[in-house]
């Protein structure tokens, strides 16, 4: 998985060992697959970590385990802690939009102040397969079915190219360490629900998939990029205008 990563951040020239990077760290299974893959391949990061205190002492655990994780690995790590549930009724917005909402401002934030260049975050296939599955759900255009984008502005997903299955076997094989969300487990909200029960069905009818869900959204943003240099470029010559209006 080592050298499977280091091809794609090279390939895709995403960032180097000169970069700037900041990593989401959450202490899930996913953040902390990204956390050794950067360390073992030598990559300079520092590290940020949102407490939303929405699970009591399981949020403050979560904390407290990435705080000596990047003690032990010397790794600078940021942290905040968020009244969700409060910016939630302000902001109108349901728990995950709000949580969401203030993870990505706080990293826009560090960002400038601290000159990072990119913000890592660890979406996987499939979590491109779930953001592709409730886009079609509530209805749209080209730019929702092209899932989650591999660059977006100042944030980066380098483990778009893995798949869930391969995460979990690295930590195993490497005894790393994470912990577990409890709320993932249930079926509150849609991308769960998704997760539980849709994307195990369409493993099991094609094992294949979610690499065919990635796939199809990677030629899907090509389209787009493509759609969009049509227009913002040929416009002028492809187009007419006719009376005084």
């Amino acid at each position: 998985m080592l050298e499977k990563f280091e091809t794609f951040v090279k390939k895709n020239k995403l960032f180097s060992r000169k970069s700037k990077l900041l990593l989401a760290l959450s202490g899930g299974e996913d953040s902390i697959c990204l956390f050794h893959l950067l360390r073992e391949n030598g990559y300079s990061f520092s590290a940020a970590h949102c407490n939303f205190k929405l699970r009591g002492k399981e949020s403050d655990g979560d904390e407290s385990f990435v705080k000596k994780l990047c003690e032990k690995h010397h790794i600078t790590l940021h942290t905040i802690q968020f009244d969700t549930t409060k910016y939630s009724h302000e902001l109108g917005l349901n728990t995950q939009e709000t949580a969401r909402f203030l993870r990505y401002r706080w990293f826009d934030e560090l960002a400038q102040k601290h000159a990072y260049k990119l913000v890592l975050t660890a979406h996987h296939m499939e979590d491109n397969a779930e953001t592709m599955l409730i886009n079609l759900n509530r209805g749209t255009g080209i730019s929702g079915l092209h899932g989650i984008p591999l660059l977006n502005n100042s944030v980066c997903r380098p483990l778009l190219t893995f798949q869930k299955e391969e995460i979990t076997e690295y930590l195993a094989a490497n005894s790393y360490q994470f912990r577990v969300d409890s709320s993932n487990k249930k079926d509150d909200y849609l991308r769960n629900k998704i997760r539980h029960h849709v994307i195990p069905a369409l493993k099991q009818i094609d094992p294949n998939s979610i690499k065919s869900f990635y796939e199809s959204a990677k030629k899907i943003h090509e389209f787009e990029l493509m759609s969009r240099w049509l227009i913002s470029n040929q416009w002028h010559s492809l187009v007419k205008q006719s009376g005084d209006d």
